[in-house]
């Protein structure tokens, strides 16, 4: 009897030292080992660490370091999954997807602030993002713009994921739950949280594609494309209507017209040959019902594709001049004088022939794609690398050059924070003169013309400074925060999911990293002081840099 009542108090002591603070479950912890795991969770998820690396870290730290243990991590993680996929269900359709509720996402954000805010301004938008050889997903994000950082994704959150294309079909079966919820709200004008109404204005933002299949549009290379009027394409350019031409009926659409597909018809002029049943560019009913004034334009994949145009015309232009000098090669001396210069810019960039479906060339040239970064790093330096190189006709080059340096200060104008009506006004008046150049050279320089005004062009001139009056400014639609919320997406779906629910683990995390935001350290500011040195020097140096490889 003795000898088991020693052995039951050995057991107890046991138990007693063995359940220690660093052997508790999650749920047995206190608010302040808590928040300790949750830090250790968020840093994980922010840059995507596994559990392998984390646990090999543990393995490899001194013992005064004391991390929380894996299995209080992963529980953190559990707990966490468990109360955002409440929320989370399977999309309609064929398509693999996952989707949260856009209203209970708004409600659970706000009532989780201190002071909540009598009106807020909802941006939603939509991308479509490769993540690998064989799938591509369909992101739906929101952004509460007087609030968060928009253009970062701290401020973008997921509500909806569809492994499948962008294109209005996949948008109209797979996300219909998400469409009827954005209308309701912008039907509503408001939220109820926590028993008090708070307005919401609600407004529907992305690039020229996803505008254009929401609305039951055309494509950019229709007749009629434009998303906010019914100008045919060989009147994009027309700079000598008024400004307000475009804006008002019977040029301008309405969601009334696109909602029962009977358009009011505007004058031959405007919109080109009259054409019995011309829906101008309709082809299917709009997505979602909310007015068109609440339609924006994304003002990062303006530059993107407007740069393009420009970049393509200097690569025609170059071209051009080695045809005449009868070069052996499609890309003759004066496009390798092009491609040095733009590597001279710190870009890495290169251009090769297209070729044919039996692998034959085509004749064409095609280049790198870049990344928003280089291009607004050629907008800003290419000009001067160009300049007197020989690389352009020496008759045109000044007109060339001119174009990109005009459109670098007219980006750079839209996407100044604030206007002053008379600042719109010189605005519009700049852009009118680099279109009506745009169209001139034309004549004289491959790759201009009234025909190469694409939609963005039109946009540009036409339509962001009535945006820009209306809310106030371009910026705070820049897409930055949507691509690099696809990004993260990307990373997620590589480095953080088992691809068993691809769609679904995307969310969740996206949806632990909203909860767990404030936890994000505060950056150290760093003074440069050297300010040539971070613009100019540093990539001289690297330029200069010996690779091995080549």
């Amino acid at each position: 009897m003795d000898g088991a009542i020693v052995y039951l108090f050995f057991f107890f002591f046991v138990v007693c030292v063995f359940t220690s603070s660093e052997n508790k479950s999650y749920d047995e912890m206190t608010d302040g080992e808590r928040e300790q795991i949750e830090k250790t969770l968020f840093v994980l998820d922010q840059f995507c660490g596994s559990d392998v690396l984390y646990h090999e870290l543990i393995q490899i730290a001194p013992a005064s370091c004391s991390l929380p243990k894996l299995h209080t991590v992963k529980e953190c993680r559990s707990h966490l999954n468990a109360t955002i996929g409440k929320d989370i269900e399977k999309v309609p359709g064929p398509h693999a997807g996952a989707q949260r509720n856009l209203l209970h996402a708004i409600t659970a954000q706000l009532g989780d602030m201190d002071d909540i805010p009598p009106k807020v301004r909802v941006r939603v938008s939509c991308d479509g993002a490769r993540m690998s050889r064989k799938s591509n997903f369909v992101i739906v994000t929101y952004s509460l713009l007087d609030i968060e950082q928009y253009s970062s994704p701290k401020g973008n959150h997921v509500i909806a994921v569809v492994n499948g294309p962008e294109s209005y079909a996949t948008l109209e079966t797979s996300l219909k739950d998400v469409w009827f919820q954005v209308s309701k709200l912008a039907a509503d004008k408001k939220v109820v949280v926590k028993g008090k109404e708070v307005a919401v204005e609600t407004i529907l933002g992305g690039d020229l594609k996803f505008l254009g299949l929401v609305l039951g549009l055309s494509a950019a290379t229709a007749h009629h494309a434009c998303c906010w009027c019914k100008v045919h394409k060989d009147h994009r350019w027309n700079v000598d209507f008024p400004s307000n031409k475009y804006t008002d009926p019977p040029l301008a659409r309405s969601m009334g017209e696109l909602q029962t597909q009977n358009p009011v018809v505007p004058s031959a002029a405007e919109a080109g040959p009259p054409k019995r049943g011309n829906k101008f560019g309709q082809k299917a009913k709009p997505l979602v019902n909310l007015p068109l004034e609440q339609v924006v334009i994304d003002e990062l994949h303006l530059m993107l594709r407007i740069t393009d145009v420009l970049t393509d015309n200097l690569l025609q232009q170059t071209m051009w001049l080695d045809k005449q000098a009868k070069s052996k090669t499609l890309a003759g001396p004066h496009t390798e004088m092009l491609v040095t210069a733009i590597s001279a810019c710190g870009v890495s960039f290169s251009v090769w022939e297209k070729t044919n479906a039996d692998g034959s060339g085509s004749g064409r040239l095609d280049f790198t794609s870049l990344m928003g970064p280089d291009k607004k790093i050629l907008l800003q330096n290419l000009p001067e690398k160009l300049e007197g190189s020989g690389a352009l006709n020496a008759d045109t080059e000044n007109d060339v050059l001119l174009m990109w340096t005009t459109f670098n200060d007219i980006y750079a104008n839209l996407g100044k924070e604030e206007f002053t009506d008379g600042e719109i006004t010189q605005l519009e008046e700049k852009m009118k003169t680099w279109i009506k150049r745009f169209c001139e050279l034309g004549f004289t320089a491959p790759g201009f013309g009234k025909k190469r005004v694409t939609p963005y062009i039109h946009a540009m001139l036409f339509h962001c400074p009535d945006i820009i009056r209306r809310f106030g400014n371009l910026k705070q639609f820049t897409g930055n925060g949507v691509e690099k919320t696809n990004d993260e997406a990307r990373r997620s779906h590589m480095q953080k999911s088992n691809k068993w629910d691809a769609c679904a683990d995307v969310l969740l995390h996206s949806g632990r990293r909203q909860i767990l935001s404030h936890h994000c350290r505060e950056k150290r500011k760093y003074k440069k002081k050297d300010e040539e040195y971070w613009t100019a020097n540093i990539k001289e140096s690297r330029r200069k840099r010996k690779r091995i490889s080549r």
